[in-house]
């Protein structure tokens, strides 16, 4: 927190409703949470916010799990209403993984 890449966003009730620990490379999402209980309250794009302001006018990047991975608990969906989309297979510690970009840091709902 002290260099100033990462963001804890509170509840206002003393519990956390997310948090996000930025890459040192621009764009770079490392870590990205939302708290069960705060889910579609806006916590995930205050978080973007924080890292779009971080790099203006640079994409935003993650991983995340593949599509079809039984272990994703849905944030690969989570990701996608964001408005990000899919970019390049990787493997990370030896697993396979999806990086996903965000060319708008506001993110574009998609209904549906």
């Amino acid at each position: 927190m002290a260099e100033g890449r990462a963001f804890l966003l509170p509840t206002g009730e003393g519990e956390l409703a997310g948090a996000v620990i930025l890459g040192r490379a621009p764009g770079w999402i490392d870590y990205l949470t939302v708290s069960p209980h705060c889910r579609r309250r806006g916590a995930a794009r205050a978080m973007l916010r924080f890292a779009a302001a971080r790099w203006p006018g640079s994409p935003l990047y993650l991983t995340t799990f593949r599509a079809g991975d039984r272990a994703d608990p849905g944030y690969r969906v989570a990701f996608l209403r964001l408005g990000f989309v899919e970019g390049p297979l990787r493997v990370e510690f030896g697993y396979p993984t999806q990086q996903m970009i965000l060319f708008s840091p506001e993110g574009r709902r998609r209904d549906g």
